[in-house]
């Protein structure tokens, strides 16, 4: 049985409908040889009925002993159809029934991964608060009550710190936040020129 073989090396890895349908569609389109197809203008095509469906048979088993299994790991996925004397159709419906567990499945693996991503996203944001809230008040303080007294007494200190208190939480959250890391970074480029331009300003007067 070539393609049961087949079948049998995508079949370790099934773990959801979704898998299953992958696995029967890798097996590609089955020859379809029914008793009506078979006629006497098709003689020469008789012998190749039995082993087609014999092949057939051995693969529906296999696919709807998989399916059940799924069934009983996760009771809440739809009733498997009834089972069919044609393998083809057979394979067919279980097919069928792959995409509408599937469809039925995903909301509630949304519902679940929901709460886990909303509690992540909302602890990076206020790790991100948190850390630049430290950072900047370190800078002022350094600034106001450091031993260099240049930044303070520089012509343009208020951009420049203006542009540094910019700079750190777009920075900060940009490493937190992966998807906002673009505009997050993007600002700190534009912090970043004004602080330059504010500090060559600050030198030619």
């Amino acid at each position: 049985m070539d393609r049961l073989d087949y079948f049998a090396g995508y079949a370790k890895n099934i773990k959801t409908p979704k898998d299953l349908y992958e696995a029967i569609h890798k097996l590609g389109p089955l020859p379809r040889y029914h008793t009506v197809g078979v006629n006497a203008k098709q003689e020469d095509d008789i012998h190749l009925k039995e082993p087609a469906v014999e092949d057939a048979n051995a693969i529906y088993e296999f696919v709807r002993r998989i399916a059940t299994h799924l069934r009983k790991a996760k009771p809440e996925l739809l009733p498997l159809p009834p089972t069919e004397t044609d393998p083809f159709l057979g394979l067919q419906t279980i097919q069928e029934w792959c995409i509408d567990a599937e469809k039925t499945t995903k909301p509630a693996d949304l519902a679940n991964s929901e709460p886990a991503e909303i509690e992540q996203n909302a602890k990076r944001i206020i790790s991100a608060i948190l850390v630049s809230i430290v950072m900047i008040l370190v800078f002022e303080l350094f600034v106001y009550f450091g031993p260099i007294t240049w930044l303070k007494n520089h012509p343009n200190s208020y951009g420049i710190q203006g542009s540094i208190i910019c700079l750190i939480p777009c920075l900060i959250f940009g490493y937190f936040k992966p998807r906002w890391r673009n505009w997050c970074w993007g600002t700190a480029v534009l912090a970043f020129l004004v602080l330059i331009l504010s500090l060559l300003g600050g030198r030619s007067r």
